[in-house]
């Protein structure tokens, strides 16, 4: 297999870049030109540091944030799985698995007590119960799922601070 080539290394941003960064991550939508306007440099200057960003990977991809409710989604379970064995096969086995279970929302591998977290969208209970029985409980190497239904959401932010300062606002200084 070999050694994995190290991370490229991210480029150097500027205020610009940062605020190029947070204007899009607050809203995808915005036109170049408004960006452009924001940030005081002209349109293709603009495009030119945007493609850079997304060159380098900073920018990933561009999102709409949908409802899972009215799409039948509305239930959040979190599962936190243990695993029998712990070599490199079995984590690659059940990362592979969960990669096509479409109900999972989130996948994140952990230290401590469980191997996995997962975050999970369906419809209600008994969509979870199909899930775990189906597709969950078939999962490579599952030793243990202990999961916690999602009563209520207080905060949901998958946005990145981009200032130097962690702020997250787009120029305030408050």
């Amino acid at each position: 297999m070999g050694t994995p080539d190290p991370a490229p290394r991210p480029p150097r941003l500027d205020e610009i870049d940062r605020r190029i960064l947070a204007l899009l991550q607050d809203d995808a939508r915005l036109s170049n030109a408004a960006v452009a306007r924001e940030v005081g440099l002209t349109p293709p200057a603009t495009m030119e540091r945007t493609r850079r960003l997304e060159d380098a990977g900073l920018i990933r991809g561009y999102h709409a944030d949908l409802d899972p409710e009215p799409l039948g989604h509305g239930m959040a379970v979190i599962l936190l799985i243990r695993l029998d064995h712990h070599g490199r096969e079995s984590v690659h086995a059940f990362r592979d698995a969960i990669a096509g279970v479409d109900q999972v929302a989130e996948c994140h591998y952990l230290t401590g007590t469980a191997d996995f977290l997962l975050k999970v969208r369906v419809a209600d209970v008994n969509g979870y119960r199909r899930l775990l029985e189906e597709q969950i409980s078939g999962l490579p190497g599952l030793a243990h799922v202990e999961s916690a239904v999602v009563l209520e959401t207080f905060k949901d932010d998958r946005r990145v601070p981009v200032g130097g300062d962690d702020r997250r606002s787009t120029g305030d200084a408050g």
